[in-house]
Formats: C-alpha cells, structure tokens, sequence
C-alpha cells in the first residue's frame, strides 16, 4: 500500500486506452475521479470501476465523483465548462439511467421551516444517492459542501450549500455522513476551512479571504470541526489573511497545520482542489509537488490528459507512510455491507418532505 504516489487521477473517455491501463499499473494513484466524459451508462461504469480497483490491486481505492445533485451531478449531466463541472439544465436528467437529484440548497430552504423534516429529506437523499453511487463501484462522494452561503458568496457556490446558518450546515451534513455510511459511500467535505466568503470563482484566479480569525472560528469554521470525523476532505483554494496572506490554503503550511489541521481538527485524507485551477500557477508538477509538500495528503488532477499525468507522476515521490495511513483508513469508513433500505420508500418520503417547502 505504501506504494502509492500521492495524485488522485482522472482519463480521457468512458473506456482506458492501453497506455492509461500500464500507466495507471505502474504509477500507482491514490485513487481515481470520474467525470460525466467517462459515463455512458450503468453498465459501463461499473465494469470501469472494476478494471481500476484490478489495476491497482487494491479493494478499495478511492473512486471519487462530483456528484451532490442539482447541477453537480457527473452521472447525468452533459460537459459545459472546466472538466464538465458546469452544469447545463438544472433538474434535467439526461442519462435516464441515473436519477437527477435536488440540489443541497433545497433541503436548507426545507430545514429553515421544519429543522427536523430538512435533516431527515437531506439523510434519505444521501442514502439514495450513496446507493446508486455505490452500485456503480463509486467509493467516494465529493460532497456535502459546508461552506456557508452569504450574500457575497462566488456565483459558483449556488445552490451547492445548505444555506448561510452554521448550525443548519452541521445538521443537515451529519445527515448526509449517516446516509452515506450506511449505504457504503463515503464523503469529502468541501472546500475546507470554508469558502463561503470567496467572491470571485477561484477557477478563474485567486481567492483572498480577509476575514479575522474570531469570525472565521465562529461560522466558516464551525461545519469542519463538527464533522472532523470525516475520511475526506477538499482543501480550498483561497488565501486566508489570518493565517497566511499570499498563499492559498492548499499550499500553505500554515493554513493547514493551524487551520484545517488545528483549528478544524480535521485529521482523515486531505486531497487538494484540482490542481488544473486558476488560483495556482507555474507547471503542474511543482503545484503538485507544493501542495504535497505543504501538507496535502494527495493532488486532485481532472483533466484526463495522459503526458501531464506521466509528468506529475514521475515528478512525485511516493506517498509518505502518515498520508498513506490516513488513506488506508478513509478506504475503510463506508460500510463494507450496505444496508440497501427500500429505494422506493426512501424517494416518495424524501419527495413529500420537500414538498413542504
């Protein structure tokens, strides 16, 4: 296991060529994302899921997907912006053999009326998507976003968040944890220590974050240290003053030993924000190689290109032993044996509930 280099890796289409099958082989990834370029069906990507857990010889790697409903969901959207995260139609399924889900915000606006029918509609929703997800040999959700919506908050941001209320973030996330584990998924919390108060895309550049430590504690914060418990965690790419005025947070020592690290506690796998983005700069393998040497446990690369993955990967140096202990532990939070609760059931409650709204 101490084998792995510490990239999280993407691929070009819905089938690996010969050359990512050996590369992959001998690299050794931390583990995979999919995008909606490498989905065509349920079929398909579960005998895709297979190949790389073979490949790599392990039973449970990381596969990683964005897929928290609304217009973030990679199994049934088309590409329309940077690695197809954008979404185009929101509420339009257009694979029919996936199910389009509500976007996170929905259950904010539900919890905002009736707490406990919000946390219970957000935890049914999780199981449902944790179930299909799990069907497709997907091991890891990019998801729940505890990121606290303001007035300012990035355009971005949207309907992915709960809502601007921390204690409302905390609930309805734990909720999606729980819903998640015992369908055998497991989440990444996003974007740690918070990009709520980032008003520019940092997809397109840098992010500062200026608030004062007291106010960063007291709301931004609050989400990560409560569910400090989680196996994942996606690091932002933003700037905190309070810590570290002219690096972002992924490649800045500082803001993970004393942010995410201390004031978080988050200790489970730290991965990076795509390495692809804007807000860092020079060649992709001294980014990579920053972040790891930061205190990133792994590099999140999106976008498929061969000869840049074979460069980062020649470039890194293998796993250290603490990350690669982190990752061995990550692998194993979901349950091995889902609980596989009544789908049906599971979809008309959550739809009543949300119809409260």
């Amino acid at each position: 296991r101490f084998r792995m280099i510490p990239p999280i890796l993407s691929f070009a289409g819905p089938e690996l060529t010969a050359q990512e099958r050996d590369f992959f082989r001998e690299a050794q990834p931390a583990g995979f994302i999919l995008f909606n370029r490498n989905v065509t069906g349920r079929q398909q990507i579960k005998r895709l899921t297979t190949e790389l857990r073979n490949i790599v010889g392990r039973d449970r790697p990381p596969i990683l997907i964005d897929h928290g409903g609304g217009r973030f969901q990679m199994l049934s959207r088309p590409p329309t912006g940077l690695h197809g995260r954008l979404m185009d139609g929101i509420g339009r399924n257009v694979n029919a053999e996936f199910e389009a889900f509500p976007p996170p915000s929905a259950f904010g606006a539900l919890f905002a009326r009736d707490a406990r029918a919000g946390v219970r509609a957000a935890h049914l929703n999780a199981r449902l998507i944790a179930a299909e997800l799990f069907d497709c040999g997907i091991t890891v959700n990019t998801a729940p976003s505890l990121d606290i919506a303001g007035p300012d908050s990035f355009a971005g941001l949207g309907d992915r968040a709960f809502g601007g209320e921390a204690g409302a973030v905390i609930a309805l996330a734990r909720g999606v944890m729980h819903g998640y584990r015992l369908e055998g998924l497991a989440p990444c919390l996003r974007h740690i220590p918070g990009l709520g108060r980032a008003r520019t895309d940092n997809h397109g550049g840098a992010v500062v974050i200026d608030a004062s430590l007291e106010a960063l504690r007291e709301t931004d914060f609050a989400p990560f240290k409560e569910l400090a418990d989680a196996p994942f965690a996606l690091a932002a790419h933003a700037a905190y003053t309070a810590f570290d005025a002219d690096r972002v947070a992924t490649v800045s020592p500082d803001t993970i030993r004393k942010a995410i690290r201390g004031h978080c506690g988050f200790q489970g796998a730290l991965i990076s924000d795509a390495i692809e983005m804007a807000a860092l700069t020079g060649p992709l393998l001294e980014r990579a190689l920053t972040l790891v040497k930061a205190g990133c446990d792994a590099a999140l690369y999106c976008s498929g290109q061969l000869a840049e993955m074979q460069a980062i990967a020649t470039g890194l140096p293998r796993m250290t032993p603490e990350s690669a202990a982190r990752f061995q532990a990550a692998e194993l939070w979901g349950a091995l044996t889902p609980m596989a609760g009544d789908r049906k059931a599971f979809r008309a409650e959550r739809d009543r509930l949300l119809a409260l709204n």
